[in-house]
């Protein structure tokens, strides 16, 4: 018995394979996987602009830009699943245009969302090129094959730019997250397959590249990323914005609001690290405390805004000397601070306390004139625990100040050079 097998044409949309008496039946209907493709976008969109007027700060108005670009494919992408009733004018040009724009809109969220405010030319330049050829070779001079090849490798090009944009996130992301790999990752995976699609299509040739409904594993590959692909993205951008926000609420717990530097809870639990309780110290470490001298005058005379403008410029001086010497800078509460320097000698801990002194002496704001006193003290062998080393560099804050501030003082005298 010779098994009959032959594959009959459904409608140009899908296929149906009869082997033998059994006839199995399988369908790809491009217009419906696009139209729900686009519903979803559309749907992921809405879900996020509700969230877009109570969004926290920490996410730099990216929240909305994401929205936007999710609405523009969702239209972008409804139009090419009805053009067959549609003039090429929208769903050639129009359509093109708005999935370019979708991408760079997710690109320019995503470089917001790490704080960089430039765009990049380089997407928009593509998305040019995208509307140039869908208007030339959809409109002025109508030919598919030059528009499949060319918009589909530009297509691919945007998304594999926004791909690395994506991944770039990671450093605004704690460093356990790995929801920009989900960004990244399905970006990249549609940006192969629009290339892969361009390639074969330019191989192919004029004559037998795949019709606008034909279905097979390359439409297939193209229409399932390129049309469901952002939504997965959106997703996974939702995703990073909750690991930011997650991020966001461990650095408040740890930071001052005011000046930025680390609270008085994190300094402490630092320096309980550095010095570890019940143990003698046997890593070298100093502490720094700082005191703005008569800063209580400062508010009284002159208000409270300039005396948050000298403490946020004290703050900015320990921030730079923290980044420079690899130390942790805190406010320990109203005008005083430390600075925790991890393996410094006590030479060199006086030797930093000076520079600080001397830039704020050297930074003054233009309504008052401003200094600060500094008590060093270093982990000595008989330390026990943090408060024992900070207690002693209170001491010798004190006595700064009862020398007549704007100096310094160290805990013990320094016998070896810097």
């Amino acid at each position: 018995m010779v098994k009959r097998r032959a594959l009959q044409s459904d409608g140009g949309a899908g296929c149906r394979c009869v082997e033998g008496d059994v006839l199995q039946h399988w369908s790809f209907h491009v217009p419906t996987w696009v139209s729900a493709a686009a519903l979803i976008n559309a749907a992921l969109a809405v879900a996020l602009l509700f969230g877009v007027r109570a969004q926290h700060p920490a996410l730099r108005g990216s929240l909305g830009i994401w929205a936007s670009g999710a609405l523009l494919l969702a239209v972008g992408w409804s139009l090419i699943a009805f053009r067959d009733v549609l003039s090429s004018l929208v769903s050639v040009l129009i359509s093109n245009a708005l999935i370019a724009l979708g991408m760079a809109r997710y690109g320019r969220a995503l470089r917001r969302f790490r704080s960089v405010s430039q765009r990049d030319p380089m997407v928009l330049l593509l998305v040019a090129a995208v509307i140039a050829v869908s208007w030339y070779a959809g409109i002025y001079a109508p030919d598919r094959y030059l528009r499949l090849t060319a918009n589909t490798l530009f297509l691919a090009l945007i998304f594999g730019l926004v791909a690395r944009e994506a991944f770039a996130c990671r450093s605004s992301l704690p460093a356990e997250s790995r929801s920009h790999w989900l960004v990244a990752g399905i970006l990249g995976a549609t940006a192969l397959a629009l290339a892969t699609r361009a390639l074969v299509v330019a191989w192919l040739g004029p004559d037998r590249m795949p019709a606008v409904n034909e279905v097979g594993p390359l439409q297939i590959s193209f229409f399932s990323l390129a049309a469901l692909g952002p939504a997965v993205a959106t997703l996974g951008f939702a995703l990073m914005c909750n690991d930011r926000l997650a991020l966001e609420l461990v650095r408040l717990s740890e930071r001052d609001p005011l000046t930025g530097l680390f609270n008085r809870r994190k300094i402490e639990e630092w320096g309980r690290e550095l010095v570890p309780s019940g143990a003698p110290a046997q890593t070298p470490m100093a502490v720094i405390l700082i005191d703005l001298d008569r800063f209580k005058s400062i508010n009284d005379g002159y208000g409270h805004a300039t005396g948050d403008r000298v403490l946020k410029a004290a703050a900015a001086i320990l921030q730079k000397t923290a980044d420079t010497y690899g130390a942790y800078a805190g406010r320990w509460g109203g005008e005083e601070m430390v600075l925790l320097l991890p393996g410094a000698s006590p030479a060199k801990a006086v030797q930093v306390a000076e520079q600080v002194r001397q830039a704020a002496e050297d930074c003054q704001d233009a309504a008052v004139r401003w200094t600060l006193s500094a008590g060093v003290a270093d982990a000595r062998p008989e330390d026990r625990d943090f408060e024992s080393v900070f207690n002693r560099a209170d001491a010798a804050l004190y006595q700064a100040k009862a020398a007549g501030r704007n100096t310094v003082r160290a805990a013990r005298a320094i016998r070896n050079a810097i």
